[in-house]
């Protein structure tokens, strides 16, 4: 709790009550499509929404500074009294998405009703910019949390962005390698190309390019665990003569690629600088050449609700980050570079079931974090952050998309097999009911 949240609840208790438990009493008025049972701390208990709706959920607070807490600090507060334990739930996942679901524009300030908080917040976001200097400080205190504790969260191939699943049963391991050759394949990766990967992850993309594609990677980070693991890796696979791994910020990066290709990286280049990154691209691809994007976008009708404030991810997870709209990423790619729009797909129905495996091992995984040193409270964070992206991708408030871009004129561009892109989107569909 930050201080002068502590010093209201200390010499004005009852107003810090008052206040916060009127706050959430107007935001629950506003559920339409789930039913929420909540318990407060005086032991009474109040029902919203429709008793018959589909979602349904129990949330106990156990004390009135979660109440004031979110009363000052909207969704933030929300997120960190769940990390101070404040408040349980029988559900995580289903009461985020109820929550979700009966917002209206502009609800974060029927929650939010200290506004100068607000500015504090954009200002403390503003102040991580994604410059070159500031991108490597953004990046280290997420990716460099240690290679050790993602371990403990990915699946064996150690990649994390969203997998696409060809059938329900299919392992997370699978489904992630299918996601990578998909993304190959748009980018009609072919022998003796020279691919660029911006953002390295930890490796799996840039190896299965080089074993199964014979093409010649460069691949960029600015995390120094995420760097040292690929070099390892690289080595440790004898693939030093076809796989290149630089500490190296994609805006500093000289030369030609046949094919550029950037899987949930483009998250954390920051509003201000998209158009330099589909510009950089634009000068880095060769004239016959092709770029495949996947990224995480907000939905358009919120994305001007979502630029006005900071919420808790980028406050706690993902310094610095931004989720830009789709409308914000074509006005940037049309405004910044020569680049054609060849294809749109949305894969947000296997990012929830994707986030719904990562959450589910890093609570199998208790034990093992705290032989790190990872405490109860960093886990319930992290738990956080998992269910409440699981609930935005199933409610589809966010997207995940992966744009295929080429140059005009493209001489070497083959024709899209329709009949194929149709296919996708039926295995997309079939399985909304499993991720959703």
């Amino acid at each position: 709790m930050n201080t002068f949240t502590s010093l209201v609840s200390a010499s004005h208790p009852k107003l810090g009550e008052r206040l916060g438990l009127w706050a959430v009493n107007r935001y629950l008025r506003s559920i339409r499509k789930g039913h929420l049972k909540v318990r407060f701390p005086d032991g009474s208990v109040r029902l919203f929404g429709p008793p018959d709706a589909p979602r349904q959920a129990t949330i106990t607070f156990s004390n009135f500074r979660a109440l004031w807490r979110i009363a000052l600090r909207g969704s933030i507060g929300f997120g960190e009294s769940y990390v101070a334990k404040e408040w349980q739930t029988d559900d995580l996942v289903e009461l985020i998405s109820i929550l979700l679901e009966c917002q209206e524009f502009g609800a974060e300030s029927k929650l939010q009703i200290v506004r100068p908080m607000r500015w504090i917040q954009r200002l403390g976001h503003a102040l991580r910019r994604n410059s070159i200097k500031g991108s490597r400080r953004n990046i280290h205190e997420h990716y460099d949390l240690g290679n050790d504790f993602f371990s403990l969260l990915l699946d064996p191939s150690m990649t994390y962005s969203s997998a696409v699943y060809e059938y329900p049963e299919q392992p997370l391991f699978d489904a992630q390698m299918n996601k990578v050759r998909r993304v190959l394949d748009k980018a009609q990766v072919m022998p003796g190309d020279r691919l660029l990967e911006i953002g390295s992850g930890w490796g799996t993309l840039a190896v299965t390019t080089a074993r199964e594609y014979g093409a010649r990677v460069t691949t960029l980070t600015v995390s120094e665990e995420q760097y040292r693991y690929v070099q390892e890796r690289i080595a440790r696979e004898k693939l030093q003569g076809q796989v290149e791994v630089l500490f190296c910020d994609y805006r500093s990066l000289q030369g030609t690629f046949d094919k550029i290709v950037s899987v949930e990286m483009l998250e954390a280049v920051g509003r201000q600088y998209l158009g330099t990154f589909f510009a950089v691209c634009d000068r880095l691809l060769a004239p016959h050449g092709m770029a495949v994007v996947q990224v995480i976008c907000m939905l358009d009708q919120w994305y001007a609700e979502y630029c006005s404030r900071t919420d808790w991810i980028q406050t706690y997870i993902f310094p610095g980050s931004h989720l830009p709209a789709l409308s914000a990423l074509l006005e940037a790619i049309d405004r910044n570079s020569t680049f054609n729009v060849e294809a749109v797909e949305n894969i947000a129905p296997h990012y929830a079931r994707t986030l719904r495996e990562w959450r589910m091992k890093l609570m199998e995984n208790t034990a093992k974090l705290r032989a790190l040193r990872l405490d109860e409270q960093f886990q319930r964070m992290f738990e956080f952050y998992l269910a409440s992206c699981e609930a935005e991708f199933g409610t589809r408030l966010l997207m995940d998309y992966q744009i295929v871009l080429t140059k005009p004129n493209n001489p070497r561009l083959l024709a899209h097999d329709a009949r194929t892109i149709h296919d996708r989107s039926g295995k997309i569909v079939s399985l909304q009911a499993q991720a959703g």
